[in-house]
């Protein structure tokens, strides 16, 4: 996403996505992290419980079911969730990155 946004690409919130999916079948990542992740990990046991879900640009969806858009990646205010399983183990995680946040945070109740 950094590079997305210094290079100032036009990159929508599901084609990154879909790029974020396909890494669960990259072969080569999994090599690559393979001393972290041990020798008995399998990576036909991994699987999405929920798709990556991107957003920003001041529109956010919250819900369980919300889906990653159109709208173009912009710097500001970015969630990203996703959700995986490995063998019988469910994890969801959801990170919010701030990109050139101000030091005054204004908001309306």
């Amino acid at each position: 996403m950094s590079k997305i946004i210094d290079e100032e690409k036009k990159v929508t919130h599901e084609s990154l996505s879909r790029k974020i999916e396909a890494k669960i079948d990259d072969e080569k990542l999994f090599k690559a992290k393979a001393l972290k992740l041990g020798d008995d990990f399998d990576v036909t046991q991994l699987d999405w419980t929920v798709g990556p879900v991107i957003q920003s640009g001041g529109k956010y969806d919250l819900k369980q079911n919300a889906q990653s858009d159109e709208n173009p990646l912009h710097a500001g205010i970015i969630l990203a969730s996703m959700g995986l399983r490995y063998k019988s183990y469910s994890s969801q995680i959801a990170r919010t990155y701030l990109i050139d946040p101000t030091k005054v945070f204004n908001y309306s109740l």
